[in-house]
């Protein structure tokens, strides 16, 4: 065999091996509910991706489109994307998720940090989602009832306790359910918040005013997530220890969060964009739950709160914010 020849075979084995990144650019769409801006949770999408081999500007263009807060726009943002031909869809959460999955049935759909996505329909069941729609939920078993004790022991002398909630998210109507069937293990009642849009902050806050709770938990959406450093100045303000879901919150100034890792479920998000853009079809690949899951605690808000962080909480806690 002449070199020349080997040369060739080799090369037609690289290409082969490559696979379909190497023959033409893909086109990746993002949508979501929130507004435009930096994001840790979507570079660590983006570095995920350039890890195997898809960069955006060289082999990938991305084509984002934010409802700034309006999921009303979502279904028209989502429809926009099929019309550019996009690849595949990367849907921030429930509501981008399900625009995503009824503006097309073939379209690839990889959802990240949905709340519940079997038991609001979106996928038939975790290992086999069926349809066009795959990858990362929120959803963990365990984890209300958890976030309820870790609350019950920074407060033991709590008792009511209002859940911040976006009533408009069918997953956060569940994770609300959830949160009710733990609190009766542990003779807590919980005083439900709605808040589904930005613009109804003021008469949420007032209604949590009136029903006087002893703490609070905010779930993360959209909402609430634009809206976390209000929500950690009113808590401040009034002297309620906060329980939230994300790190987010802890860093705007509240209490203390436990939750997934977000940014991991991002990475991993990449990894079945991948898969996808390799020729995977979405119903064969499972949605993954969780992988990492953190304790942040914020030992300012609790200095300012007279709240004494117990060693158990510390012991466990990924991170302290001082």
């Amino acid at each position: 065999m002449t070199w020349r020849r080997a040369a060739v075979l080799l090369l037609l084995v690289f290409l082969a091996s490559a696979g379909p990144a190497a023959a033409a650019t893909q086109r990746l769409g993002l949508l979501s509910l929130e507004a435009p801006g930096p994001s840790a949770e979507r570079d660590a999408l983006m570095e995920s991706l350039r890890q195997q081999g898809f960069v955006a500007g060289r082999n990938l263009i991305v084509e984002s489109r934010f409802a700034e807060g309006r999921r009303e726009r979502l279904p028209e943002l989502a429809a926009e994307l099929i019309r550019l031909n996009v690849d595949v869809i990367v849907a921030e959460r429930g509501q981008a998720t399900r625009a995503a999955q009824a503006a097309s049935t073939t379209v690839p759909v990889v959802m990240v940090a949905s709340s519940d996505p079997v038991g609001t329909g979106i996928v038939t069941e975790l290992a086999r989602p069926g349809g066009n729609v795959t990858g990362v939920t929120l959803a963990s078993p365990e984890i209300s009832g958890k976030r309820l004790e870790l609350l019950k022991e920074l407060v033991p002398r709590a008792t009511r306790v209002a859940v911040v909630f976006n009533d408009g998210d069918p997953g956060k109507l569940r994770e609300l359910g959830r949160l009710q069937q733990a609190a009766r293990g542990l003779n807590l009642v919980l005083e439900p918040m709605p808040l589904k849009e930005v613009g109804a902050l003021a008469g949420t806050l007032a209604a949590i005013d009136r029903a006087r709770p002893t703490a609070l938990i905010v779930l993360a959406d959209p909402v609430t997530i634009a809206l976390r450093s209000a929500l950690a100045d009113f808590a401040a303000a009034r002297r309620l220890a906060a329980m939230y879901e994300l790190a987010a919150f802890v860093d705007a100034g509240g209490l203390i969060a436990y939750g997934p890792n977000i940014r991991d479920m991002y990475r991993r998000a990449g990894f079945i964009v991948d898969k996808i853009l390799r020729g995977a079809r979405p119903d064969e690949i499972p949605v993954e739950a969780p992988a990492t899951f953190e304790l942040i605690v914020n030992a300012g808000a609790a200095r300012a709160l007279g709240v004494t962080l117990p060693g158990s909480i510390l012991l466990r806690a990924t991170r302290v914010v001082e």
